[in-house]
């Protein structure tokens, strides 16, 4: 495990870099989808009650995200 100059990290921490940096890009997306609920939420469309529509949205957000991942990871 010697480091060479120009190396931050040594090569078996980068995995757990990499996984860092996934959870947090998951929970600023998840912050972003509540944001625009919320914003939604206040809007109020007339109709039906706009939080069973968000709960479906969110749910469309996150099972596309997941799909994103996942290939993207090549699985």
């Amino acid at each position: 495990m010697t480091r060479r100059p120009g190396n931050f990290l040594p090569a078996e921490s980068y995995e757990g870099l990499a996984a860092m940096l996934l959870a947090i890009i998951i929970v600023i997306v998840i912050l972003v989808v509540v944001v625009v609920a919320v914003r939604a939420m206040r809007k109020n469309t007339p109709g039906q009650p706009p939080v069973f529509g968000i709960i479906g949205w969110i749910t469309s957000k996150m099972m596309g995200f997941a799909k994103g991942v996942l290939h993207l990871l090549g699985l």
